[in-house]
């Protein structure tokens, strides 16, 4: 094993850049299992099944990659946007649309009154959960929330996002 000290990694100094190069040292590695927690933005939360409630992590460098199924069962006077929590802290500070990110989401058994023919995941910038949206059979563009789903539902998740770490 080899261990660096905090602040220290492997150095990409010597290969060319791109312009708009931010880093390169690659300092981090970490990976294991997430217990998230799904709150209302406005109050209240859902509770996840005992095994429904994971995602498993990867972390390299400023990347996380996430990936699991989260299984909702009750609603406990949850109101507003669904939030869903992240290991890790978003990325902020980049460049103009370089701070939005975007992941793969899907929702199931959300509710009768949902029709979504897309879903996915939004990253907001320098927070530590995420969002799921849905665009309708009508094209609309529009969040998940306390009004569009009901006590039970499940979540499939899959991406990578940017990380402040």
């Amino acid at each position: 094993n080899v261990t660096l000290a905090s602040g220290h990694g492997i150095d990409f100094a010597a290969t060319s850049d791109v312009s708009g190069m931010l880093n390169e040292l690659l300092d981090d590695y970490e990976e294991g299992v997430f217990e998230v927690a799904v709150t209302g933005a406005t109050s209240g939360s859902w509770s996840t099944t005992s095994t429904g409630g994971y995602i498993n992590y990867v972390k390299i460098g400023s990347l996380c990659h996430i990936s699991g199924y989260i299984e909702v069962d009750t609603d406990n006077s949850a109101s507003g946007i669904v939030k869903i929590t992240l290991p890790f802290t978003s990325a902020s500070g980049l460049t103009e649309s370089a701070d939005l990110q975007w992941g793969s989401a899907s929702v199931a058994n959300g509710g009768t009154t949902l029709n979504a023919v897309v879903s996915g995941a939004y990253i907001p910038e320098n927070q530590n959960y995420f969002h799921l949206y849905h665009i309708t059979d009508a094209g609309y563009f529009t969040y998940y929330s306390d009004s569009n789903l009901d006590d039970t539902w499940v979540v499939r998740v899959g991406f990578t996002y940017r990380t402040n770490a």
